[in-house]
């Protein structure tokens, strides 16, 4: 939604969650912006991605501004639509390969992940929760500085369809990335039919590499591009 004031006092732009007698629901709303614009006479877009509770069935958007100072607040180009699946994880569980053997990177947390569809804590896989065509892509960096050769780190992304065959979509090498050491980063799209899943693996060819954590190091992320 788009937010104009020409005073500076509280804009709420909320989302309110309802049952299907349309009594409250168990999270009564969500907000969307809670705060003073950023300056006055100015339009402002405010936008965010917000989770609807298990018992919600309608819901609305309402707006209003705080009784004082004086002033006048207007809205405009209002959209509220559902978000398409995506998710960006980071944080590997295993840090620590092992030369010559193929391991699957377990990313432990989600900086995101609309339609719920990674399962970390558990298979670390992601599952399509809707049909499409996707883009995943992935990073991963070994910390340290390390004797060089020809592709001594594979990233792979395997693809597992409904019947439970596996097969493997994309396969890219590393290389050599400033003083990180080791770099390799693939990207690919593809086809999802709901419930296929997909992981990420890892297999090096330097003795025992440690992966680096974090979003900017190692990740894992994928969307959903197009029906």
């Amino acid at each position: 939604a788009w937010s104009r004031q020409n005073a500076s006092f509280t804009v709420n732009i909320k989302v309110y969650w309802y049952k299907q007698d349309w009594s409250a629901s168990s999270t009564a709303s969500s907000n969307i912006h809670v705060s003073s614009l950023l300056a006055t006479n100015t339009w402002e877009q405010k936008d965010l991605v917000v989770a609807a509770p298990s018992d919600a069935v309608f819901a609305s958007v309402e707006f209003n501004r705080a009784a004082s100072p004086g002033g006048v607040c207007y809205f405009d180009d209002v959209l509220f639509r559902e978000e398409l699946p995506a998710f960006l994880v980071k944080d590997p569980a295993t840090t620590t390969l092992t030369k010559a053997v193929e391991s699957q990177v377990d990313f432990q947390s989600a900086l995101y992940d609309y339609g719920s569809g990674y399962t970390a804590g558990s298979s670390y896989e992601y599952e399509a929760p809707s049909s499409g065509l996707y883009q995943f892509e992935s990073a991963l960096t070994v910390a340290g500085t390390v004797t060089l050769a020809a592709h001594s780190l594979k990233l792979i992304i395997k693809h597992e369809d409904l019947a439970g065959s596996v097969t493997t979509i994309l396969t890219t090498y590393g290389t050599h990335f400033a003083s990180a050491g080791l770099y390799a980063y693939g990207q690919i799209q593809y086809q999802m039919r709901q419930g296929e899943k997909v992981t990420l693996h890892v297999y090096p060819g330097v003795n025992s590499p440690v992966l680096e954590s974090g979003v900017d190091a190692s990740f894992f992320s994928g969307r959903r591009v197009s029906l």
